[in-house]
């Protein structure tokens, strides 16, 4: 079997979301946006390309994110990822990619400042 393990840093697009399943556990979901440059080979430009995780927390972990995540935070996180098929409104199966967050730090502005990648994390 082989891991999926991710570490992002990037900003919270939303307040997580919080839901509490029918066994009673406890879930923060949120959006997570992460950006990188790219040079443009035919404009001579760089560009920032923007790409969108949603994010998972459980439990404990779903506490922390409540109390400390919002909108716009920066944060890194290392998490797994997991494929979730589910049926919409029409009843065709969907496939949802997700990243079930392990850990998380929430970055300040000194620390962005000071090291604008996630590898001391």
């Amino acid at each position: 079997m082989s891991t999926r393990k991710l570490l992002l840093s990037g900003y919270a697009g939303a307040d997580p979301t919080i839901i509490t399943t029918s066994k009673g556990t406890k879930m923060a979901k949120l959006r997570l946006a992460v950006s990188e440059k790219q040079f443009n080979e035919v404009t001579r430009e760089v560009e920032i390309k923007t790409s969108w995780y949603n994010v998972v927390f459980w439990d404990d972990l779903a506490d922390l994110a409540e109390q400390h995540i919002c909108k716009g935070i920066r944060l890194t996180l290392g998490g797994y990822v997991r494929h979730r098929d589910w049926i919409d409104k029409e009843g065709r199966t969907r496939t949802t990619t997700e990243v079930h967050a392990s850990e998380f730090k929430i970055i300040t502005r000194q620390e962005y400042a000071e090291q604008d990648t996630p590898e001391n994390f």
